[in-house]
């Protein structure tokens, strides 16, 4: 069995099946493909996140707001650019 085939036998086991791509994608040069990969798996984290969120009625809004000011008032604050560390972070887990 080459590791072509093994790719498209779902009778593998899980692990020898994320072996068998590794192996495709380290000899693989189509940046394409590794682009189109990347973005797949950027969308099933955004989707998995967006996932377990739930709409906020409108008092807990409300809460959520004046919480923020009241923070902003006592200096509880993150720079834009700590923020968006922490998003880079996070997307790179």
């Amino acid at each position: 069995m080459t590791v072509e085939t093994g790719i498209l036998d779902s009778s593998l086991s899980l692990e020898a099946r994320v072996l068998n791509l590794i192996k495709v994608l380290s000899v693989n040069k189509d940046e394409k493909l590794i682009s189109d990969m990347e973005e797949f798996l950027r969308q099933r984290r955004i989707t998995a996140y967006e996932a377990k969120m739930k709409p906020m009625t409108d008092e807990e809004y409300l809460n959520r707001v004046g919480r923020g000011v009241e923070d902003m008032r006592n200096g509880r604050v993150t720079s834009d650019e700590d923020y968006l560390k922490e998003i880079a972070e996070e997307e790179n887990k």
